[in-house]
This record gives structure tokens, C-alpha cells and sequence, in this order.
């Protein structure tokens, strides 16, 4: 009985495995997509080579709708209404003329995806990295020429698996980043790029699996790369109304031209012109500035007027203008006062001074002074002291703007009073007739001698006559009695020093006279064994006399003076422990010049010109 059984069972499991056998017929194979859109794709397959189907049954999931042929038969269906970048499930099931079917074929088929959206591109500057060596981390920014590539990211909507990005020429390196993305934005950066080049960018969606992926349509865009900041801009000649600049392209990448910012905006700036002494360099003239102002220039290269995205900066200030209605004020011996209007409304960031430069007539050494501190509401108002009396001077005021002078100074012209004439020969007849001649002044100039003789002869009227210094003046008709007197001023450019007066009757027996009153003289005024001074004035009328003046016991060239007061350095008097000094007999100034070898002074920024070691001075 068990023996029979196991028959049963074994029969049983043959039949079932041959009726199983007979329903699994071989599967459709070979298919594939032939064609394929965003909304429609159409599959082709064939029969197995072992069998033949006369039909076949096409389902797709999810829906949609298929275009079912007259001939069932023919291997191949379109599917349209279809939804961009979505993954089908298609199935596909043969019949044989007597009713048996294969196997289900399962096939899965994407549709093209819509292409990306919203792309953009922009110049980067700088790129944030990040480094990480055994655990530790550094942060810093790098500096490139690089391309920033941003669009709209469709992946959390739709079965989006990546993007490819293309760039033509094909330069650089693409860079992703690791912080995360900006909310339904996508962000490429492509580094190494050639700064002023046009580049091509081409960007396309992909779907489907590695292995077998479908891509959109390309999306293309254009972006020609900024420019590099050009390598110099340099003001080479600052003018009141103008100024020349030397500027020169980038260094790398591509340029056509240079273009100009400038603030405030005045005047115009020309064509380049080749700098004739580095003519790798271009110069351009910009004019029709205003004087005494400060400008802000920025220089962009450019390239197919495309401006690169960072500038050459220059800041300069144009010459300023002269000061206005220069006057003298005031002076006196050995000073000069000078007023002047500021030629420009200043502001609190402007750095302003007043360089004075003077001179004097005829030796023409010039002197500097600096003037700070000051209002700008108000005129300015400047004494020049240490002068030396009777002396020209030419003022020369110049403004200076932000380290920039002027080129064009104000100019006055004055002079210091002169200090009275010196006596250097008198000559008296016995009744009638002087002649007379006088030295230059104790200190400082006498270009001209203003002499007269009062009171009148004759009822004629006295006219003053000039002369120069130790030129005989001779009176051949005044009386040399104490009745008459002659005066005599020193005149410097029109300006009168103190009168000297010189009476015949109170001269001292020091001067000239002719035999028979000369003979007279020796004869009434004794000596007492000493020989008077030559130089000695007669009656000085100066206005303002020092005080305590001590008499004169010793010449000069000429002329008297102490020997406790002053020292003769040459011809010139000299003022006991003032600023002039005496070196090797040519006065100068302790406080701008030094006494070198050989009895030379040197202006003191000499020094460093190889003067010789200075000569003690007591």
C-alpha cells in the first residue's frame, strides 16, 4: 500500500511540472526604446528564435495611453501622454496562435526631462577651503579667477539623478561645494579661468540609472570673464587745471581698452598717447580740472565692454591757486608783515600750508619759511622777521595742497626801512662851500642817498638830490656856519630811513677840511694825544635810538661801532650773540646755514652733500 503511494506522488509532481512547463513560454527579447520624447516614447521587441507569437498584450504603469496597432501581432507600441523625466514600468506578454502565453516581459523606460531652469552666471573674486590634515582643520580664502554657475534645482520635485556642466573653451576646474546648498538653488564654481576670455557654459538634466541615463536638452549661456585690475596709474605732472597720467593694462588675460571713473566729475580725459620713454606704458591728458581740489580716479580695464570687477585707485590733488590780494601790511628795519585770501574753500581732510620763499636784492640767496596753522574763515597774516634793513626783498607765497605746490606763487615786492647813513668825508671851505660824503648804514643796505642842504640861499628853493654810497656831494654856495646843515637819508625803494644831519660848525676834528681852516682848527681844538675816529657820524636824528647806546671806539669800513655791541665781519656789522655769525669774513645765519672749510656757508640741507667739518664758532 505505502509502495503504491509513493507513485501516486511521483506521477503527480511529473504531471504538475510538465503542465508548468508547457504555460512558461520564453519572454519577448531585444527591447528598446527607439523613440523617445518628454511626453511620448516608442519600444520595439522581437520573438524569441524558439517561438513565434502571434500576438502580444502591452500594459504600462503608470497609465497612459498606447497606441495599440491594427496588427496585434507587430512587436512594437507607442506610449504617449506621458510626464517629463518620469520612470515607466512597461509589460509586455506574447500569445501563440493556440492560446499559450510567455512569460511577462518587464521593462523600464524614462522620458526625456525638462531641460534646467533659471541659470545664471556670475564672476567670482575669492573661493573659501577648507584643509583638514590629522584632524585639524584650516580654514582660509583663496583668491581665483573663477565663474559661479547657479540654477534652479528640480531634484526633490522630480526623479532628477544629477546635471551635467560643460564649459567651452574647455579651461579650468569644477568645483563643488560642501556647505549646503541655498534652498531649491544648484551651485557650480569653475576656477582657473583666463580673466577678459568669453566662455561658453552648456548645462543639461539627467535621469534614469548610470548605466543606461537620459538627459534633457542642453541649456546654453555666454559670460566673457571681468577684465584683471590693471598694474599702474600714477599722476606724473599734477598742473592747477590738468594733470598727465601714466597707466598701464593687466598683467595677464585679455584687455581692449581702459575706462575711467572719476569724482567729482570735472574735465574730460583724452586719447592714449605712448609714454616716449617706457613706451610699454600709455599716457592720457585729463584737463579742465579745478585747481586746489582733491580727485578720486578708478581705472577699469575692459574688454569687449565688459568691465572687469575691480579698479586701479588714484587719489590726487590738482596744483592748487596762488593766495589772493597778496599786500604788505606793515614794516619796519628788520621785518616785513604780509596778508593774503585763501584761494580755495578747504575742508577739515585737506592738509594746507603756505610755502613763502624770498630773496633779497642784489645777491639773490633765497629763504624759505612755511606757514601752518590757520583758519580756514579768515585771511592769513604773516610776519617775516631777522630781515635785514634797507635790503629788497621779493616774496614769493606759494600754497601747498595735500603735499602738492602750487606752481603759480603770489608775489610782493618790499622793502625794509633802511637804518641811517654813516659819515665819510666832510670838507668845509673857510666862509663858504661843503663837501660831503657818506658811508653805508651801520647794518643792512643803502641803495640810494637822499642829500639836502636847509635852509635855502638866496631864497632859492633846496631840491633834494640822490646819490650813491662814498659819492662826493659838494655845497660850493652854503655858509659853514651853524646856521646851515646837511641831511641826508638812506632811500630803499622809494622808502626813507632815518636823517642823518651833519652841521659843519659841531663836526668833530676827524674830517677834512681845506688848509686855512684846517690850520685854524689845529690851532683852537686840542687833541689831548689821541686820534679821533675817522668814521665818526656827526648828529643822528634816528627816530628810534637804542638805549644805553654806548660811543663808538672802533671802525668798520667805515663805519663806527663798539666793540662791546657788534663785531666787523667784513663790511658787514654784526650783532653780539645773535643769529649771524662771521665765517672767514662773510656774514650768514646760524639757523639755515653752517661755516665749512675754506670760509664757505652752506644751506644746511648741504650737510649731507659732504661739508666739511664745521669751523668752531665762538
Amino acid at each position: 500500500m505505502k509502495n503504491k503511494m509513493k507513485i501516486f506522488v511521483t506521477i503527480f509532481i511529473i504531471c504538475l511540472a510538465s503542465m508548468v512547463y508547457a504555460d512558461s513560454l520564453p519572454k519577448p527579447e531585444r527591447i528598446r526604446v527607439s523613440q523617445r520624447t518628454k511626453t511620448s516614447f516608442k519600444i520595439n521587441w522581437r520573438s524569441p528564435i524558439t517561438q513565434e507569437y502571434t500576438r502580444y498584450t502591452v500594459k504600462i504603469s503608470p497609465e497612459a495611453v498606447i497606441s495599440e496597432p491594427a496588427n496585434l501581432g507587430e512587436s512594437s507600441r507607442t506610449f504617449t501622454e506621458l510626464e517629463p523625466g518620469e520612470r515607466y514600468n512597461v509589460f509586455v506578454q506574447g500569445f501563440t496562435a493556440d492560446g499559450q502565453s510567455s512569460s511577462v516581459l518587464k521593462y523600464e523606460v524614462w522620458t526625456i526631462p525638462d531641460e534646467p531652469t533659471g541659470m545664471e552666471l556670475s564672476a567670482v573674486q575669492e573661493i573659501a577651503i577648507s584643509i583638514s590634515i590629522m584632524g585639524i582643520q584650516t580654514k582660509f580664502t583663496a583668491f581665483v579667477d573663477g565663474m559661479q554657475v547657479e540654477w534652479n534645482d528640480d531634484s526633490q520635485e522630480k526623479m532628477v539623478s544629477g546635471y551635467d556642466l560643460q564649459i567651452e573653451p574647455d579651461e579650468g576646474v569644477i568645483v563643488e561645494s560642501d556647505e549646503e546648498e541655498v534652498a531649491d538653488k544648484m551651485t557650480r564654481i569653475v576656477t582657473g579661468l583666463t580673466p577678459g576670455k568669453e566662455y561658453s557654459v552648456a548645462l543639461r538634466t539627467r535621469v534614469g540609472p548610470d548605466y543606461d541615463p537620459v538627459y534633457s536638452q542642453w541649456v546654453r549661456s555666454k559670460m566673457r570673464m571681468p577684465p584683471a585690475i590693471p598694474y599702474a596709474l600714477e599722476a606724473v605732472e599734477t598742473e592747477p587745471t590738468s594733470v598727465l597720467l601714466k597707466t598701464h593694462g593687466p598683467l595677464e588675460g585679455i584687455h581692449d581698452d581702459l575706462t575711467f571713473e572719476m569724482a567729482p566729475r570735472h574735465g574730460t580725459i583724452g586719447d592714449a598717447t605712448q609714454d616716449p620713454n617706457y613706451p610699454m606704458f600709455d599716457l592720457y591728458q585729463w584737463q579742465g580740472l579745478r585747481p586746489g581740489t582733491t580727485y578720486n580716479l578708478k581705472m577699469f580695464a575692459v574688454s569687449k565692454n565688459v568691465k572687469g570687477y575691480a579698479p586701479k585707485t588714484l587719489t590726487f590733488s590738482t596744483a592748487p591757486a596762488p593766495p589772493l590780494r597778496i599786500r604788505v601790511t606793515d614794516y619796519d628795519h628788520y621785518s616785513v608783515t604780509l596778508q593774503w585770501a585763501h584761494a580755495h574753500k578747504f575742508t577739515d581732510f585737506d592738509e594746507v600750508q603756505y610755502m613763502i620763499e624770498f630773496s633779497s636784492t642784489p645777491d639773490g640767496k633765497t629763504q624759505f619759511a612755511s606757514v601752518k596753522n590757520f583758519k580756514f574763515d579768515s585771511q592769513v597774516v604773516v610776519q617775516i622777521q631777522k630781515l635785514i634793513p634797507g635790503t629788497i626783498y621779493n616774496f614769493r607765497v606759494f600754497t601747498v595742497l595735500n603735499g602738492v605746490k602750487g606752481a603759480v606763487p603770489a608775489e610782493v615786492e618790499q622793502t625794509t626801512i633802511p637804518l641811517e647813513p654813516t659819515l665819510m668825508k666832510l670838507i668845509t671851505g673857510r666862509d663858504t662851500g661843503i663837501k660831503v660824503a657818506f658811508g653805508p648804514p651801520i647794518e643792512g643796505g643803502c641803495p640810494q642817498v637822499k642829500v639836502f642842504y636847509s635852509p635855502s640861499v638866496s631864497g632859492e628853493k633846496v631840491t633834494p638830490k640822490y646819490y650813491k654810497l662814498g659819492e662826493t656831494v659838494e655845497y660850493s654856495d652854503v655858509p659853514t656856519d651853524g646856521r646851515y646843515s646837511v641831511h641826508a637819508r638812506c632811500v630803499s625803494l622809494n622808502v626813507e630811513g632815518p636823517e642823518l644831519v651833519v652841521t659843519p660848525e659841531t663836526a668833530p676834528g676827524d674830517v677834512e677840511e681845506d688848509d686855512a681852516k684846517s690850520e685854524r682848527r689845529k690851532n683852537d681844538t686840542p687833541t689831548n694825544g689821541k686820534r679821533p675816529l675817522l668814521c665818526a657820524s656827526l648828529v643822528s636824528t634816528n627816530p628810534n635810538p637804542k638805549p644805553d647806546s654806548i660811543a663808538p671806539n672802533a671802525c668798520c669800513n667805515l663805519r663806527p661801532y663798539n666793540t662791546a655791541e657788534r663785531e666787523c665781519c667784513g663790511n658787514a656789522l654784526l650783532e653780539k650773540e645773535g643769529d649771524r655769525l662771521c665765517c672767514d669774513d662773510k656774514p650768514y645765519n646760524k639757523r639755515f646755514f653752517m661755516c665749512c672749510a675754506e670760509g664757505e656757508a652752506r644751506f644746511l640741507r648741504s650737510r649731507r652733500e659732504g661739508c666739511a667739518v664745521p669751523t668752531p664758532i665762538p
